[in-house]
């Protein structure tokens, strides 16, 4: 049995230790002469040719592993794994997959990121809003690094998926890490050895003692290891159960980022603009710590990718069943692609929908599709909704906001849609609420609707991500005890105007109602869509 090191406390009355002085003799004894039937565990190239006389200051931890690696043990951080969350698991098979040419601009900068020595941080975090590909762009991501031998470990959060215990998240990364690499393997069978109840500990003990410890040792020993780090991705964070959860996940994160400057490791998280997390992230604390960047829905690359994608469905659906020539003229086309708008999960759910082979009637699909596009609606006869998965998250979005915020939260969005007031400071004015109240009452709904800072009041407009979320608000079908009425939210913009005068009417001046936009309204206004 050769010996990589003993869990140890060495210390040395002489002064500081290092660790290659401290690991010398266990060097040496793992480069002697192996028994019968036994391996060494390094090349004789040489453990510390490339350390840099790493110094500890007290108490040196080192490690004895045998060659068993106590299996059970391993065997023991895979059940308090989340194997569902791993970007590779028979769970995720059938999960949204990014196309190869979509996105190309997002991931080849983030693959750049990562084998650039000099970025600016060792995090990136991308927030976009809901259902746009974040997690499309995570998983191939995650299969090209994975298949280049540079992934280091993923957690794929999924809350309809019941994939979201903060427990597990720390445990599978490990169990990833220890997969992919052996030194970081031995390290950690021989702590969960020595404390059976490491994984029982908080999450804080937990990252130091499985995350951050393994690798610092494994960096002292071998310095080069921070030149080629692996990436550790973490997905839909915001879906992690509880906020308080998300935000001590994050923090360790960030806290460890801050603290370690070079490390064998990078982290790339994906979430939605959530109202807590987008305030985490603006700490000024961490302002030089990690690289935040927005996923965009509209912008020129993502309107291309949602043609590419619809036009590469439906070239499908014509090879696989035979078509009218004027099935999926260019206009059917260009009226999904407009809709679509570049989000990419709008254009996928209408692509899945049109090629259904459950439904197998292309032509009758289209149809739908193209009617739900042009704002028509669900049909009230067929009832069939080619975007119900979009709707499902879009309710489950609603259901989250607090139901004594949810009526305060309803009126914004009907003086969104029906008027031009889409400054905060000038909305809440208007519906007589202050500032901290219109704020309040959208905090958890920064996955549909842009919410600007406060500093930005007056200066940047409140406005809902994507069309699709204002055309399922207005469609009873679609939004069941969500919708929003026309007429009734017509009328209770005349009368809140009344209330409005009533209240702060001495304000004004002559001609000053003619000069607030909000008291113009988006939509012809006529008695009878009052009545």
């Amino acid at each position: 049995m050769f010996l990589f090191a003993r869990l140890r406390r060495i210390w040395d009355s002489a002064g500081p230790l290092t660790i290659e002085e401290a690991a010398r003799n266990t060097y040496e004894r793992a480069h002697a002469a192996p028994s019968a039937g036994q391996t060494h565990m390094y090349s004789t190239t040489g453990v510390f040719s490339n350390a840099q006389s790493t110094v500890f200051n007290g108490p040196v931890q080192m490690y004895d592993i045998n060659q068993s690696d106590h299996p059970a043990t391993i065997h023991r951080l895979a059940e308090k794994a989340k194997h569902e969350a791993i970007h590779n698991s028979s769970f995720r098979e059938y999960m949204a997959k990014c196309n190869e040419n979509t996105r190309v601009s997002i991931r080849k900068d983030i693959v750049e990121w990562r084998g650039n020595p000099n970025r600016q941080s060792r995090l990136r975090w991308y927030m976009g809003p809901a259902a746009i590909g974040k997690s499309a762009i995570a998983d191939i991501i995650a299969t090209e690094l994975e298949d280049n031998g540079l992934l280091g470990a993923t957690f794929f959060f999924s809350r309809p998926g019941q994939v979201d215990d903060p427990a597990t998240v720390i445990p599978t990364l490990a169990y990833q890490l220890a997969l992919m690499n052996a030194y970081y393997k031995r390290i950690i069978t021989e702590l969960l050895v020595d404390d059976p109840l490491l994984l029982t500990k908080n999450r804080t003990i937990q990252f130091k003692k499985l995350i951050v410890e393994p690798f610092q040792m494994i960096m002292a020993l071998d310095s080069s290891a921070v030149d080629n780090p692996r990436l550790i991705i973490l997905d839909g964070l915001d879906e992690c159960k509880g906020r308080q959860a998300q935000e001590e996940l994050a923090l360790l994160v960030l806290n460890h980022v801050r603290l370690f400057k070079h490390f064998p490791l990078v982290w790339l998280i994906f979430s939605r603009p959530e109202w807590h997390l987008k305030t985490l992230v603006s700490d000024v604390d961490f302002l030089s710590t990690l690289e935040k960047r927005e996923i965009s829905v509209d912008d020129e690359e993502a309107i291309a990718d949602a043609r590419r994608l619809l036009e590469g469905e439906l070239a499908k659906v014509r090879k696989q069943y035979p078509q009218p020539s004027d099935w999926a003229a260019k206009e059917d086309v260009d009226r999904l692609c407009k809709a679509a708008s570049g989000h990419l999960g709008y254009a996928s759910f209408m692509a899945r929908f049109i090629s259904d082979k459950e439904i197998a009637d292309p032509e009758r699909q289209i149809l739908i599709c193209t009617r739900v596009a042009s704002g028509l609606g669900v049909d009230q006869g067929n009832r069939v909704n080619p975007l119900e998965a979009l709707d499902c998250l879009y309710r489950r979005v609603l259901d989250d906001v607090p139901t004594n915020l949810l009526p305060t939260a309803m009126k914004i969005f009907g003086a969104i849609q029906c008027t031009e007031l889409t400054y905060t400071r000038y909305l809440a004015s208007f519906l007589l609420l202050t500032e901290g109240q219109l704020y309040q009452a959208l905090r958890g709904l920064h996955a549909v609707i842009y919410v600007p800072p406060t500093n930005e009041a007056t200066s940047q407009q409140l406005r809902f991500f994507h069309a699709s979320f204002s055309d399922f608000l207005f469609d009873p079908l679609r939004s069941g005890k969500f919708h929003l009425s026309q007429s009734t939210m017509y009328y209770d913009i005349v009368v809140q105007s009344l209330r409005w005068i009533e209240r702060r009417g001495d304000e004004l001046s002559p001609g000053d109602v003619d000069l607030i936009p909000g008291w113009k309204l988006n939509a012809q206004l006529t008695l009878t869509s009052l009545i």
